[in-house]
């Protein structure tokens, strides 16, 4: 899977690729964002092994920029509806703010209409992000998803104001001690700390506690060169309709230096900060004492004048981080392309893959086009996949002893992906490859599928599955936290969801099968999820119907779930659930909505009712899926799913307001043969409420319950 692409767009600016949890790869080009998605099954007769989706920027329309009369030069547009639209700079969502739980991507361009032009802005813990303006304001704002099933909220995205603080504030202040500490100080410098300061970078880093809402954490901006922290925490009390981040203290650090620039990145799962001077790289440990000298160290750039255009995170096999650097003009050539953090006890590591991979490209670009060693590489961006295993680079060829007339028709950007974890494991061992760590099953065997393109000997799937299984066993304190957690006398439907969740995707025999389905996947054995169906389900069976009873009573169709869910039980445990089982329950079948007939429950894949009409049943629920457009498919086993988005059930009232049922007698013509018809208006207090067993499985189980594959 590890390869080379080529796209048929120019970048146009720094840092312009980047890489989703959820294996989504997002490459700015211009006005155009390309999608890249890994193809996990066979590639076609082509070899194709990625789908590219363009998606352009959207245009200034006129009602966002009304056209005007010509106007003098004075008052002439500062040119937003002019503009190329080129984006700018765009990042990831936090996975589970997207449908299905996949993660959004934001992107700024040049085309972005606010009251305040945008300088900067950063993805934050909790679907929160800042944005940095030119009116020096940083202003913290929350995203609300329509797409919580859970807790349904509006039909629509919002974007919510949870708190602001001024950047020129806190640089002015931080300046003008500065100066008028000093006795002799010329008016020049002394205006500095008159002028406005713009936050030209930011980053915000992970919260201390990953599922707490009101968590701590850092904010990090660059204004004018200065470094400046900003803590933020959550307030806990607060309402969904008014969220709120409180900013608490703020410091500056590195005071020696005031010529600092991006980008600025924040080390992952941890609080040391990254950022660039002219020839130095800097790592700062934000929870130390700003005016510590040992709290931050700093690396020479081996005296490389061009602008850092990419910044990514790797793991050593013990543990420590690793800084990988690209610069826009040397990066094929720059001894300092690897660091192990932090920099006082560093040494420049071996050459990585990526810039091996990109003296390989430049060699065969001068190749082709007769230049032999004159060739000029641009390198506009570098991301790491989700494991930390394999790197993404975006690069630009030309000529570097001519010119290069490109039309836009001829721009390319070659792509290239190389596998960085060159020991002999499989995996990276402190990846995490438990579904509560945030890695998917799709991330694992894309994987396993770069692991496997680069060696010449077999691999059996017990190795691959022994591989997952070593990279599996970080995450048994976070379960052990949420089955404590459980014992709780009142608990939330999320946290419910959450231990449902948690026994599934930790219990050993389940997750060996799983691992055992993945692996055969990656090795292109031909195989079902037929042998994992009866463990999988007698664990969700048997943490369904350990709910309150309560949860079943909150609409039909959770208490269809449950009453399906005990004749599977009855199935597995037959003599356990003959006492327990009233006869409401031994006689109860789902109908056939063409011929009215009754389905017996005879399989967990497939219904027939008595008159012989088949379904597929859902894979979850275990409901027969009789309509069209109500399913989802498995993208890894292909197993089918009921679209819980597509349950009318599940669909957000409309206002307070309850409907209650009544019927309407419209009378035939009897000499006609017409009976009576009677008209029922469903009553929309049927829709599920908030707090109902089929949102709690729906919210727990939002990946494939047998492989952990995306829908």
């Amino acid at each position: 899977m590890a390869s080379q692409l080529e796209l048929s767009s120019c970048p146009t600016a720094p840092d312009c690729i980047s890489w989703s949890k959820d294996n989504l790869i997002a490459v700015a080009g211009g006005d155009i964002i390309t999608l890249l998605v890994p193809r996990l099954k066979d590639s076609d007769q082509n070899g194709k092994l990625w789908d590219n989706l363009n998606f352009a920027v959207n245009a200034f329309t006129a009602e966002e920029v009304p056209i005007a009369e010509s106007l003098s030069f004075k008052n002439f547009s500062v040119g937003e509806e002019q503009s190329h639209r080129h984006v700018q700079a765009l990042a990831w969502s936090s996975p589970g703010l997207g449908k299905r739980k996949y993660e959004t991507s934001e992107q700024f361009d040049e085309r972005l209409q606010v009251a305040q032009r945008v300088r900067a802005f950063a993805w934050g813990p909790h679907h929160n992000f800042v944005v940095a303006t030119e009116a020096d304001e940083i202003v913290l704002l929350r995203v609300t998803s329509p797409y919580d099933i859970l807790t349904p909220g509006p039909q629509q995205w919002r974007v919510d104001v949870a708190g602001s603080f001024s950047s020129a504030t806190l640089a002015v202040n931080q300046l003008r001690a500065h100066i008028y500490d000093t006795e002799k100080v010329d008016e020049n410098t002394r205006a500095l700390a008159e002028v406005t300061r713009v936050a030209d970078h930011i980053a915000w880093s992970a919260a201390e506690t990953a599922e707490s809402p009101a968590s701590r954490s850092t904010i990090a901006f660059i204004s004018q060169g200065r470094l400046f922290c900003a803590a933020v925490e959550g307030s806990s009390q607060s309402d969904d309709s008014k969220p709120s981040l409180i900013v608490l203290a703020r410091h500056r650090f590195l005071h020696s230096h005031s010529d600092l620039t991006g980008p600025l990145r924040f080390v992952p799962d941890s609080r040391l900060l990254i950022a660039f001077g002219p020839d130095s790289e800097f790592c700062v440990d934000t929870v130390a004492d700003p005016k510590d000298p040992s709290g931050h160290s700093s690396h020479h750039l081996d005296g490389r004048w061009d602008e850092v255009t990419g910044v990514a995170f790797t793991q050593t096999n013990s543990g420590a981080s690793q800084l990988h650097i690209t610069s826009m003009l040397s990066s094929s050539d720059a001894a300092t392309a690897v660091l192990t953090l932090p920099f006082d006890k560093a040494e420049s590591a071996t050459a990585p893959a990526w810039q091996e991979a990109l003296v390989n490209t430049k060699a065969a670009f001068g190749t082709q086009h007769k230049l032999g060693t004159n060739v000029l590489d641009r390198v506009w961006g570098l991301a790491t996949s989700p494991l930390g295993d394999l790197m993404i680079t975006a690069t630009t060829l030309l000529p570097s002893h001519a010119l290069s007339y490109v039309t836009e028709n001829d721009q390319r950007t070659s792509i290239n992906i190389t596998r960085e974890h060159r020991h002999d494991a499989i995996l990276p061992t402190n990846g995490g490859t438990s579904l509560l760590s945030g890695v998917t099953s799709a991330v694992l065997l894309f994987s396993l599928k770069a692991h496997l393109a680069q060696q010449n000997t077999k691999t059996g799937s017990e190795v691959l599955v022994q591989a997952m299984l070593d990279c599996a066993n970080g995450s048994a304190s976070a379960v052990e936290n949420l089955l404590a957690d459980a014992s709780r006398e009142s608990i939330e439907p999320l946290e419910y969801a959450r231990v449902l969740r948690a026994r599934l995707a930790t219990t050993p025999e389940l997750m060996s099968a799983r691992f055992k389905l993945l692996a055969d996947f990656a090795l292109e054995i031909s195989t079902t999820a037929d042998q994992i169906i009866k463990p999988v389900l007698q664990t969700v069976v048997g943490g369904i119907l350990a709910l309150p009873e309560q949860f079943s009573q909150a609409g039909e169709l959770s208490s269809k779930i449950r009453k399906v869910y005990q004749v599977l039980d009855s199935r597995l445990h037959p003599g356990r659930a003959a006492a327990s089982m009233d006869e409401e329950i031994q006689s109860w079948r789902e109908e056939c909505l063409i011929c009215a007939a009754g389905i017996d429950f005879e399989s967990t894949k497939w219904a027939c009712c008595t008159n012989g009409h088949r379904f597929t049943r859902c894979g979850l629920t275990l409901l027969t899926m009789q309509r069209p457009g109500i399913s989802k498919q498995c993208s890894i086993c292909g197993m089918q799913f009921l679209d819980e988005w597509s349950l009318e059930a599940l669909a957000q009232p409309q206002g307070d307001e309850d409907i209650v049922m009544t019927e309407e007698t419209i009378e035939g013509n009897k000499a006609d043969g017409t009976a009576d018809k009677a008209w029922v208006h469903v009553s929309r207090s049927s829709t599920e409420r908030e707090a109902s067993l089929a949102r709690i499985l729906f919210a727990a189980f939002d990946k494939c319950i047998y492989c952990g594959g995306d829908f």
